[in-house]
């Protein structure tokens, strides 16, 4: 699976003020995401945001992400 973040070229963006983001958890995986200027594969994101191998909390907060459609997934 290859993500991509929607916005990428806003720059920093404030998570901490939006009604849409209840749980800290999904602010913190947004922050660690916003270093990709680019796609980037899940591997490599699980990687950066301190996940052990196939840890389903971190494919959790993905899905979350996705469905508010502030990250893409692109599983062609």
């Amino acid at each position: 699976m290859i993500l991509r973040p929607v916005r990428p070229t806003l720059g920093r963006y404030d998570t901490t003020s939006s009604p849409d983001f209840a749980a800290a958890d999904q602010r913190e995986l947004l922050e660690q995401l916003a270093v990709f200027a680019g796609p980037f594969d899940v591997v490599t994101a699980r990687r950066l945001a301190g996940f052990d191998v196939e840890h389903r909390r971190f494919y959790a907060l993905v899905d979350e992400l996705v469905h508010a459609s502030l990250v893409v997934a692109d599983t062609s």
